[in-house]
């Protein structure tokens, strides 16, 4: 939607585009099925799906909102850019031309219906699975099988939309984070966890989600996980309230806001924008300002990430003494 609106307002999406990708990234983490972290903490220990509500919902509320004061602040300087790409009398123009649109915009009113029964469903197996006993992976799978049966979804359609050069890079990534648990590393930062916190839990948690954010804005979320998993278990004891998976999941979530690698959003946001621009302007006529490039991207996402650590410090301190 942010692209055919740049395409139609002629202003830079890119900027938006940042802000969307963070708020993902935040609405991801407040749930136990929002983004893949969470999905992985869950399997591995078992938190419900009424764990995740409780304690990540309220900070991940929390974060969003700062972070629309930072995007406040931030207008200035690079939202502004956007302004005066068309005059009101055009804007206004478009918009009663999308306004008298809008009624026909769904097609297949069928189709939406069972769409959205079908999320529902699935929305209800996740908050009682805990009492059936159903891994969430059966409840998730189950509902993608059904909406491509009763959804009447042109299955053809979907995997033509498929990032495969965004697969490719993640299993890229997963191949990397293999190699890293392999040469030892994950012994080493637990070592170095151990020796700076001793035995004081909220120690570790703090340093545990400020190295997880600070690897994951390079390795991606998804991998991170994977590789602090482990490292979790081998702290021995346990922790007030769970604190150290929250702690893991807040430092994920930060890191995957810094930087265009940090996150899945990040890569297919990157590559939208590239096809978007191919598809406008074509390639021979592209110019480097046309990409979500890294360093724009960290221009934004870094000062947000350190934010993020900073708040979540503070909540998962205020969570262990409560």
């Amino acid at each position: 939607m942010t692209l055919s609106l740049a395409d139609k307002l002629k202003f830079d999406p890119k900027p938006y585009i940042i802000s969307e990708i963070i708020s993902s990234n935040l609405g991801g983490a407040s749930s136990m099925i929002g983004d893949f972290p969470n999905m992985l903490i869950s399997s591995e220990t078992g938190l419900l799906f009424h764990d995740f509500i409780s304690y990540m919902m309220p900070i991940c509320l929390i974060l969003l909102f700062v972070l629309l004061y930072f995007i406040k602040i931030y207008k200035s300087s690079v939202f502004d850019q956007n302004k005066n790409r068309m005059n009101q009398c055009e804007v206004e123009e478009l918009f009663e031309k999308l306004q008298s649109e809008l009624p026909y915009a769904i097609k297949n009113k069928t189709s939406v219906f069972r769409g959205l029964t079908i999320l529902c469903a699935v929305i209800l197996a996740f908050v009682f699975s805990d009492k059936f006993g159903i891994p969430p992976a059966i409840i998730a799978i189950t509902g993608g099988f059904m909406t491509l049966l009763l959804g009447q979804v042109d299955v053809t359609k979907v995997m033509k939309r498929f990032g495969f050069k965004d697969i490719i890079f993640f299993a890229g990534l997963f191949v990397l984070v293999g190699g890293v648990e392999s040469s030892g590393f994950l012994d080493y930062i637990s070592e170095i966890l151990k020796r700076l916190a001793g035995d004081n839990v909220l120690a570790k948690c703090l340093l545990l989600m400020w190295i997880a954010g600070i690897l994951t804005s390079f390795l991606n979320a998804g991998p991170s996980t994977m590789l602090f998993i482990p490292v979790v278990f081998s702290f021995g004891m346990n922790s007030p309230h769970n604190l150290y998976w929250w702690s893991l999941s807040l430092g994920v979530l930060a890191g995957s806001s810094a930087l265009i690698t940090g996150a899945t959003a990040g890569q297919v946001a990157s590559t939208m924008i590239e096809d978007f621009f191919i598809e406008n302007t074509g390639k021979a006529r592209m110019k480097i300002t046309d990409f979500l490039t890294f360093r724009e991207y960290a221009e934004f996402g870094v000062p947000v990430m350190f934010i993020f650590l900073i708040i979540s410090s503070a909540y998962i301190s205020i969570l262990y003494y409560i």
